[in-house]
């Protein structure tokens, strides 16, 4: 989902998110200080047409490369699953709306 509005945090520093999905996300980001295998806290801020919806959760570094790193969610509660449709909703009502016109 590359085309939300979205900033991803990692050890409380801001990295771009290149893409997400209910299972994980990729961000624009240095590789060199972490490793595969690494687990740590992640915080996605979302820009929702009337609010900001944080989520934060452990994650696993699963690939990495020069410029991005990815992560795998840790076994999602279901007060996530339901934000991250959440999310997806939103975004849809306004793609729709914006055919509209």
């Amino acid at each position: 989902r590359s085309c939300d509005q979205c900033i991803g945090f990692i050890n409380g520093k801001a990295h771009p998110v290149l893409d997400w999905s209910p299972g994980g996300l990729r961000v624009f980001a240095d590789a060199r200080p972490v490793a595969v295998g690494d687990e740590m806290a992640v915080e996605m801020k979302f820009h929702m047409r009337d609010q900001m919806v944080n989520v934060k959760h452990m994650a696993k570094v699963v690939r990495k490369s020069n410029d991005s790193v990815s992560f795998q969610f840790m076994p999602l509660p279901a007060d996530i699953r339901k934000t991250f449709q959440a999310v997806i909703d939103d975004f849809n009502v306004r793609e729709f709306a914006g055919a509209q016109v």
